[in-house]
């Protein structure tokens, strides 16, 4: 009985009482997501929500839940659908607007029906922007890039995985700020 009242606890956190558009923004690093969010917000007032920002705050914010996320991340190992479904509706929660983009989430079918089940929330549809892999490479190799006149050599890792989705995953690998290219 305990454990029933504490389940529905945790689902009534997650509820959202408001009605709200959601659009997943799916693509690969590079594709334009970043850029066609900033647009829509302009032009449409969305709400952008970054999954990879939220993740990344959450671990700036020194919290318990973020310590985790951190370790994950080093290992290179994804973080649970449920935990970033919960940074999204806390976003959400947080913002009195009824427009979002979701950048970069789902990654995956786990990441869907985690988002669907917790939620109860469909997108109203799916905006995907289809990008050669050579131009997406080329667009993530230039960021970062010092106009100081001084120089830094950027290394990067992209690793494609092909999970039976439309949309491989990129796993890109930071270690210690440094990033190291591996081609075949």
């Amino acid at each position: 009985m305990m454990g029933s009242s504490n389940k529905e606890a945790v689902d009534a956190s997650l509820q959202i009482h408001k009605q709200i558009k959601v659009v997943f923004v799916m693509g690969g690093p590079g594709s334009g997501k970043g850029t066609q969010c900033s647009k829509i917000v302009q032009e449409f007032g969305y709400t952008h929500l970054s999954a990879g920002d939220l993740l990344r705050d959450e671990v700036k914010s020194g919290s318990e839940n973020g310590a985790m996320i951190h370790d994950l991340m080093n290992e290179g190992k994804l973080v649970a659908s449920d935990v970033i479904v919960r940074l999204i509706v806390k976003a959400i929660q947080e913002t009195d607007n009824d427009k979002f983009l979701l950048d970069g989430f789902p990654r995956n079918e786990d990441n869907l029906k985690a988002f669907e089940n917790l939620t109860k929330i469909e997108p109203d549809f799916v905006l995907y922007l289809d990008c050669p892999e050579e131009e997406m490479i080329k667009r993530v190799l230039s960021r970062n890039q010092v106009s100081s006149g001084l120089v830094h050599v950027l290394q990067f890792s992209v690793e494609v995985i092909s999970l039976g989705q439309v949309n491989p995953i990129y796993l890109c690998h930071h270690r210690a700020e440094k990033m190291t290219i591996l081609r075949p």
